[in-house]
């Protein structure tokens, strides 16, 4: 999972624009979509012809919101097709395209829509804000058909296409912790994610490579932990000037991080923050070598693979970890925060005559029963 989220962004844009351009998607019928709705129903007719200057009609309420649904579809199809679409005033019984928003609609679930093609307009309906912009992804879609001309009319085949998630999660995992992207990297992802209907981005803000996310009450987080220098052959990136490798990583800061939570939710995506725990901790410990367990590292790891520093169980430590997750809750609204948990190597608690105390006292088996009694805690 962690390799596949390292990947570079330009793969993920690859998959992206191929997306977009419904070129290699699962074909029904005259329509190529991706992802593939869960009902398409071509119908005989003639097709519907959208030209240059056609209009869009809003229908429900909260008008602003839908109007903001639309706005966003209506560039898409400017920058992508050379269509500039009006919107239509109320009521106007010749729009092209009629976006609606029915709370009581006969769609599954608030993330389903329904559209309707004939030779007069296409007709997309939604229960929910979030359901109609899926529906704007999928219109959108069927004006940039294979074979497409930029600037000529667009030409779509009548019929119904209904569709709804087929999970309530459709999550991508963004790895910023070993592979730092700037904030205008991370929200071309988001709008990468949110024209493939996904919702949930997990972003994986601290590892043994680097801490990525500000904490205000511990500044040495990002002042030593956010920073490495890589020393392999190879990896190394030499300042010409003094002939030195460079430190390579970064950081968000607080409101770097409301805003692309901000970006993130308008596009009907939760973020899901990453802080590893109990291990893939090197960079806080680098940081602040009192949370450690055993010998503390000689800095922030620059390498590659899996490492044995592991928090302690001191109450400090807990406090620390409390801190931190305080300051995250307020920046991160979903109902979930990740701690990670996974290869979390116990040569240190072993080897720690404190530790092997505190085993002990706690009443637990063994080293991995205290990871059991930490994950606990933190969970509490």
């Amino acid at each position: 999972m962690r390799a596949a989220a390292a990947r570079s962004i330009g793969w993920l844009a690859g998959i992206a624009l191929a997306a977009a351009a419904a070129s290699v998607a699962q074909a029904a019928g005259t329509w190529s979509l991706l992802p593939q709705p869960l009902e398409m129903r071509p119908s005989d007719g003639e097709p519907l012809s959208i030209a240059n200057a056609a209009s869009i009609e809003i229908r429900g309420a909260p008008r602003a919101q839908i109007a903001g649904i639309v706005e966003r579809f209506a560039a898409r199809v400017a920058a992508t097709r050379g269509l500039q679409l009006q919107l239509a005033p109320a009521g106007d019984a010749h729009a092209a395209i009629v976006f609606e928003l029915n709370p009581r609609a006969d769609i599954g679930g608030d993330a389903g829509y329904r559209i309707d093609i004939d030779r007069a307009a296409m007709h997309l309906a939604a229960r929910s804000a979030q359901g109609l912009f899926y529906a704007s992804v999928t219109a959108w879609q069927l004006l940039t058909q294979p074979g497409w001309r930029r600037g000529a009319p667009a030409e779509l085949a009548p019929g119904t296409i209904v569709d709804r998630p087929r999970f309530a999660w459709r999550a991508l995992l963004l790895d910023s912790g070993r592979h730092f992207q700037s904030v205008d990297e991370i929200k071309q992802l988001i709008g990468w994610m949110a024209l493939n209907k996904l919702n949930v981005l997990v972003w994986h803000l601290t590892e043994d490579q680097g801490w990525r996310i500000e904490i205000k009450k511990y500044p040495r987080l990002t002042s030593v932990g956010a920073w490495r220098t890589p020393d392999e052959a190879g990896l190394k990136d030499i300042d010409p000037a003094t002939g030195k490798p460079r430190p390579y990583g970064g950081f968000y800061s607080q409101d770097q991080i409301r805003d692309i939570v901000a970006y993130a939710k308008d596009r009907n995506i939760t973020i899901i923050p990453e802080i590893e725990m109990p291990g893939h901790a090197t960079a806080a410990i680098a940081a602040y070598p009192e949370l450690g367990s055993g010998e503390a590292p000689k800095g922030v790891e620059t390498g590659w693979g899996v490492y044995p520093q592991l928090y302690n169980v001191d109450d400090s430590t807990f406090a620390f970890l409390e801190d931190v997750l305080t300051e995250v809750i307020t920046l991160f609204p979903g109902s979930y925060i990740h701690i990670g948990g996974d290869e979390a190597i116990k040569d240190q608690w072993k080897a720690s005559p404190k530790i092997q105390a505190q085993i002990r006292a706690l009443h637990v088996a063994d080293e991995k029963a205290l990871q059991g009694y930490f994950t606990a805690r933190i969970e509490k």
